[in-house]
């Protein structure tokens, strides 16, 4: 229902949809409306209704204003009668006529002996507000069965139209609707045994219902059936119910690709493969791959992973003179296995994730040492030219001291080469 009242609102007649929605709760929740039919105790309420006069006899059309509007709400001149009620209010200085929808009061007068009666200005003849009762009308064809075979159900149904309930008359009471059963010939054959038939594989569980009458003991029921698989094979299983069968052959299974995926195969960069299953046909499930042997297995769609990072080496220059004793004048580059996100984040990781470094670690001699080396010769060769000036002087019978180098000592201290 509509929480308010439009143009075109008929306040004594159900809408569509309203009418839908309460015949759809009375047919459908026939436990909860069967207190309906109950005759009522007392008809205190049902004999006061025809005694009381009507709204529109007690109050008048400025009164049903001040209902609606207030106090100081009047009738608005000048406006169609009954339909709605149109009443003059004022807005500060101004005044203006509102309404909403609501029809004047039913007996209200709107003429020489003319009075609303549903919205409309009618006579005052008593014949026409008299209450009409409603009749059911004939009943429709009977529907479609509901089954095709095997037992069903028709329903018809009939309405209240004939005539319609009008002025408070009352509605019809009885069956509106009426239900019978069809096709419920045996479509079997009274044999013990039962064949069915299908016309391709069955790719869903069957369900066997035996119906017994009377106080009987339970069936012991007992089925065959036979599927063909292949020129050489056959299934032929016979088992009390409820029986499960495997079947061997190529034509009953299949390979399945299914929207799986194995796992990738790196933390970065990575590949992964789909699923590819051995599948029975008339069930759809996987089964063990050796049923697929005899039939050629798709190849696996394989995809990256994992590629929001990747593998990358960090080489630096170790210095770590410790145990070496310097490893004069050598530079030594080492590499490590790092895993660099694309949010510049980057992790160790093993050595197997990455690829074979670009090579081992090696010693290489540098800029500055290759000069200190080619020091240390000129030295050695200014030492052995001082050695060759100490001789002994006839002239002056005596040795002439001069200057020389000794030997190289340990190094003190190593030369850093850092490269960065």
């Amino acid at each position: 229902m509509a929480p308010t009242l439009g143009y075109n609102s008929n306040p004594w007649s159900w809408s569509s949809c309203s009418s839908a929605m309460l015949l759809r709760f009375l047919d459908h929740q026939r436990a909860q409306t069967q207190c309906l039919f109950d005759k009522p105790t007392e008809r205190r309420y049902y004999e006061k209704m025809f005694e009381t006069p009507s709204p529109g006899a007690v109050y008048t059309v400025s009164q049903q204003c001040k209902f609606v509007f207030g106090a100081a709400a009047e009738i608005c001149p000048y406006m169609p009668t009954c339909r709605r009620l149109w009443c003059s209010v004022s807005y500060g200085y101004q005044m203006g006529c509102r309404t909403q929808h609501m029809p004047w009061a039913d007996a209200t007068p709107c003429g020489d002996n003319m009075w609303c009666h549903r919205g409309q200005c009618v006579g005052m003849s008593p014949m026409q507000r008299q209450p009409i009762g409603g009749a059911w009308g004939e009943w429709r064809p009977w529907r479609e069965c509901s089954r095709t075979c095997g037992g069903g159900v028709q329903k018809a149904f009939r309405e209240c139209d004939s005539p319609r309930p009008e002025n408070g008359g009352k509605y019809c009471v009885g069956q509106r609707e009426r239900y019978r059963p069809c096709n419920v010939q045996y479509s079997g054959i009274d044999q013990a045994v039962e064949r069915i038939n299908g016309t391709g594989p069955l790719r869903s569980d069957i369900y066997l219902h035996v119906l017994s009458v009377g106080n009987l003991n339970r069936p012991n029921i007992r089925y065959h059936f036979m599927t063909p698989i292949s020129a050489s094979a056959a299934l032929a299983v016979t088992a009390t119910a409820p029986a499960t069968a495997t079947a061997t052959g190529a034509s009953s299974f299949y390979w399945r690709t299914k929207n799986n995926w194995t796992e990738c195969t790196l933390k970065c960069q990575g590949e992964q493969g789909e699923h590819v299953r051995c599948t029975r046909s008339f069930t759809n499930r996987p089964v063990a791959q050796a049923h697929c042997a005899g039939i050629q297995r798709p190849d696996m769609q394989k995809r990256m992973c994992n590629v929001y990072c990747f593998y990358k080496y960090l080489q630096w220059l170790n210095t770590d003179s410790a145990g070496r004793k310097c490893q004069p004048f050598v530079v030594v580059f080492q590499y490590i296995c790092v895993r660099s996100y694309t949010n510049e984040k980057e992790e160790q990781a093993l050595e197997s994730e990455c690829q074979p470094p670009p090579a081992a670690a090696v010693s290489v001699p540098s800029t500055e040492l290759r000069q200190h080396q080619q020091q240390q010769q000129q030295q050695a060769q200014q030492q052995q030219q001082q050695q060759k000036l100490m001789a002994y002087s006839p002239s002056q019978h005596r040795w002439t001291a001069l200057w020389a180098y000794s030997q190289w000592s340990q190094v003190l201290h190593c030369i850093d080469t850092r490269i960065l």
